[in-house]
């Protein structure tokens, strides 16, 4: 499996090239980690919504979905590590 990182003025995104099982931290499933995957764990917490996002939204691992989880993916396309 090869991971690409492309980078754009607005955006990062973690595309995992050959391989079709989604990859942890990617919320909305459209095979890339982005912002968008954030935006969707915040809105389903304020919405008390996230048992369906477990599997790929708990990204730090502690069993439940929350900001912390948000805030992770952000942090990990600021530094451009996808490592969960």
């Amino acid at each position: 499996t090869q991971t690409t990182t492309t980078t754009t003025q607005n955006n990062t995104e973690n595309t995992t090239n050959g391989d079709t099982t989604p990859q942890k931290g990617d919320v909305n499933g459209d095979g890339k980690i982005s912002v968008a995957d954030a935006r969707k764990l915040v809105v389903a917490i304020a919405k008390n919504d996230t048992e369906e996002l477990l599997e790929f939204g708990d990204v730090n691992n502690d069993g439940k979905v929350s900001v912390a989880d948000a805030r992770k993916i952000v942090v990990a396309i600021a530094k451009n590590d996808f490592n969960f």
